[in-house]
């Protein structure tokens, strides 16, 4: 019981650097198709937000489902950015880092507020960055996934050991 208890532990350390790599993925996903709809067709922000919150993969679906009852909820009420900034507090389950949630909310904050052009700019900007970190969580995921495994087992292993 011992021995799978820690397999299972170090099993889901390598599982949350895969979630990880799923997130960012499908955060690239969702600005790619912002961008295109606000240099494409100048699609209004809710329009976007809607069609993202049925066709993101979860859990970002479920982040723009967050935030699109809040802006139908409080329209006009509130800006658009608050709505972003808060919607992302609300979802832990996106497990994003410090930085990621920071670059996050900064795009939240031009979104709706400036010209098409000022606003594709920062999305391609934060796209870049997000990719930089999304090749940074694949390496960091194939270096220690199969190490967390290795670990679970061993350090379950040690702890029978001990006990007996």
């Amino acid at each position: 019981m011992i021995l799978g208890g820690s397999a299972a532990a170090g099993i889901f350390a390598a599982y949350r650097l895969k979630y990880r790599c799923r997130v960012l993925s499908a955060l690239l996903r969702s600005l790619e198709y912002m961008e295109a709809e606000i240099t494409s067709r100048l699609t209004p922000l809710p329009e976007i937000i809607s069609v993202l919150s049925k066709e993101a993969q979860p859990p970002l679906g479920d982040f723009f489902k967050k935030m699109l009852g809040r802006y139908n909820a409080l329209q006009g009420e509130s800006p658009f950015s608050a709505i972003w900034a808060h919607s992302l507090d609300l979802s832990p389950e996106l497990e994003l880092r410090p930085e990621e949630m920071r670059l996050l909310k900064e795009l939240g904050g031009v979104l709706g507020r400036y010209e098409a052009e000022q606003q594709i700019k920062l999305i391609g900007y934060t796209r870049q960055r997000l990719g930089t970190m999304l090749d940074g969580a694949e390496k960091e995921r194939e270096r220690q996934s199969r190490m967390y495994g290795i670990l679970g087992v061993a350090g379950g292993i040690a702890a029978v050991i001990i006990l007996i």
